[in-house]
């Protein structure tokens, strides 16, 4: 069992205050080399930072949604219109495809198209429906050599739990506000790197944590134990579907931290104007 004595000794800027460092020397190391790599997690309920090394898995999912269109009357028509010659096989199954739509002859037309062994070509062709929500996916090992350390990482982890979970307006549980927003940054010393994924500020919606990552030894933390290696996996979403001109503005490297544009307040009150809301939607009266 590794003890207190095995490990080096903890370094200053550790703890539960308002910047989270993981590990304790990745701030000697930023200011020993002013381009030094590392993530930096920010939030919009406070001030707070949590910086941790580059982790070892960066996965960035971009999706597009398509689905297809059947176009065969569509162009047959058109090519029609255009003084193409139809096909007696196609002027045939014209007339079955439009006399499908009226009541009971959707399977005569099916036993049709059935006996003269033909059908229709669909002529499908993609069409654009929308994006997928961009997904970021972390993957850290953090093996704590001190005490400090495993406290750093039980205080990162316990931070971002709670922070992916709702919060109730008051004591009925009714209403809920928001999880918090992220911004995610992987730093080259204090400038946003160009060659690490970008994200919009983000949800986090996935959070998988392995307590025993490494089997053996434990680290004792006065009078209770951690395990040697905690392995944290993190899914973020991004709070907007994003268009071209969003992708554009968050790889331009000019804009620097304005790219995302503000996040929005957590702490904002909430005003009861319920009946101002009601008011306004209800039909005025004729004169």
């Amino acid at each position: 069992m590794a003890t207190n004595s095995d490990q080096p000794a903890a370094k200053e800027g550790q703890g539960g205050g308002a910047r989270l460092i993981f590990p304790s020397h990745l701030a000697e190391l930023i200011n020993q080399d002013i381009g030094h790599p590392f993530v930096m997690l920010l939030n919009n309920e406070d001030d707070s930072e949590i910086a941790l090394p580059i982790p070892d898995s960066i996965t960035l999912a971009d999706g597009a949604n398509y689905e297809g269109l059947d176009r065969a009357d569509f162009k047959t028509a058109e090519s029609f219109g255009e003084g193409t010659e139809l096909s007696e096989a196609d002027k045939l199954a014209l007339g079955l495809r439009a006399a499908k739509n009226l009541p009971g002859l959707d399977k005569i037309t099916q036993d049709q198209f059935l006996r003269k062994r033909m059908a229709v070509n669909p002529m499908t062709e993609m069409t654009f429906t929308g994006m997928n929500m961009r997904t970021l996916g972390l993957s850290f090992e953090l093996l704590p050599r001190n005490e400090q350390e495993a406290v750093t990482i039980r205080n990162i982890e316990a931070k971002l739990r709670k922070m992916m979970y709702p919060m109730k307006t008051g004591k009925t549980g009714y209403t809920v506000r928001f999880p918090n927003m992220f911004t995610i940054m992987f730093m080259a010393g204090e400038k946003e790197s160009r060659f690490f994924p970008i994200l919009h500020h983000a949800y986090l919606s996935g959070m998988s944590t392995d307590f025993r990552a490494q089997t053996g030894a434990y680290l004792k933390v006065k009078d209770d134990f951690m395990g040697q290696k905690h392995k944290l996996d993190l899914t973020f979403t991004e709070a907007k579907m994003l268009t071209r001109n969003d992708i554009e503005d968050l790889d331009n490297v000019n804009t620097g931290n304005d790219r995302r544009g503000e996040m929005e307040g957590f702490n904002d009150p909430i005003v009861n104007d319920s009946q101002k809301t009601v008011s306004d939607n209800q039909p005025k009266k004729k004169d």
